[in-house]
């Protein structure tokens, strides 16, 4: 692949994390230059790694996204210090390399317990990308949870909305 191409195919992906706001240029000519941060400069290299929320019940969640949604389990540790080893941080991703993109399920360590999550303002939502979403909604109800509706965005890309036991939106786009 190449020129064109590389170009349809980081449309659609800015167009799906970034939301609407993305979704306004989709298809229309982009000015390479007006879109670099001037930091561009300086970070020759960078990556997003992934993203990490707090829930309230760790085995729930992975029920949800490692049973249900076919992430692994790459890693569990306690920070340095933790009374409570019984509820680790969890580090999951699905499983193709080290450079894949992780999301961390950080456990609540309060001594009364868990505590229901509080969303702010800030963040939006989880976007995984599955090969079939038909298959994806079988297995949400298989252990348990809501399917999502399958929908078509912007004409070119496949999505489900739904909701993680936390209250957390997950966007899943078909790819």
């Amino acid at each position: 692949m190449g020129g064109k191409e590389d170009l349809r195919i980081h449309r659609i992906l800015a167009a799906a994390l970034c939301g609407a706001a993305a979704a306004s240029w989709l298809g229309e000519a982009i000015d390479a230059h007006a879109q670099t941060p001037p930091a561009a400069a300086v970070v020759k290299r960078g990556a997003v790694i992934g993203a990490a929320v707090h829930v309230s019940d760790l085995q729930r969640s992975l029920k949800f996204y490692r049973d249900a949604l076919g992430m692994r389990v790459m890693a569990q540790f306690s920070p340095p210090g933790a009374s409570d080893k019984s509820r680790p941080d969890t580090v999951l991703n699905f499983g193709n390399g080290p450079a894949d993109t992780m999301l961390m399920l950080l456990s609540d360590r309060n001594t009364g317990g868990p505590r229901p999550i509080e969303h702010g303002f800030g963040f939006a939502r989880v976007v995984l990308r599955l090969p079939d979403l038909q298959a994806a909604n079988a297995s949400l109800r298989a252990n348990g949870f809501a399917a999502g509706e399958i929908k078509g965005a912007h004409g070119t890309v496949t999505l489900m909305m739904l909701t993680d036991p936390d209250g957390y939106t997950v966007e899943i786009i078909q790819g």
